[in-house]
């Protein structure tokens, strides 16, 4: 009787634990979101950084401003571009999202180049490209 007994809790424990674990999936479960990333005139921006907040997980916009990345409902998105201020979306339901960037003018403030000076070309090693102006 008490072999009937172990057993039968042995398979109760391993269910509770089958059980708990398929409810955790369903909560963290991955999924696919896409999106396009758009600047204030509604243009697509190519190149924008999209990256699930946290973690190394993240994708590049295309040509045509969309993007494609793994996330759960939980994880919040971070799309970043030089010259426009961070945005951070959370993934919540949505399958598809569109972003619209806003300029950050500051942040345009902290961009300097600089092209002046000469140098020969026999100086330079390597690879290079030469710009006259």
């Amino acid at each position: 009787m008490k072999e009937h007994i172990k057993k039968l809790l042995r398979k109760s424990c391993l269910l509770a634990l089958f059980l708990t674990t398929v409810g955790m999936q369903g909560l963290y479960a991955q999924k696919t979101v896409t999106g396009t990333v758009l600047d204030e005139a509604n243009q697509p921006i190519p190149g924008a950084n999209v990256v699930v907040k946290g973690t190394n997980n993240g994708v590049v916009t295309d040509f045509d401003g969309n993007f494609s990345i793994e996330a759960s409902s939980e994880n919040v998105l971070s799309i970043s571009y030089i010259g426009y201020a961070d945005q951070n979306v959370t993934v919540g339901n949505k399958a598809t999202i569109t972003v619209t960037m806003e300029p950050d003018v500051q942040q345009l403030e902290d961009v300097v180049v600089i092209g002046y000076g000469t140098v020969k070309k026999s100086d330079v090693t390597g690879f290079c490209i030469t710009y006259r102006f």
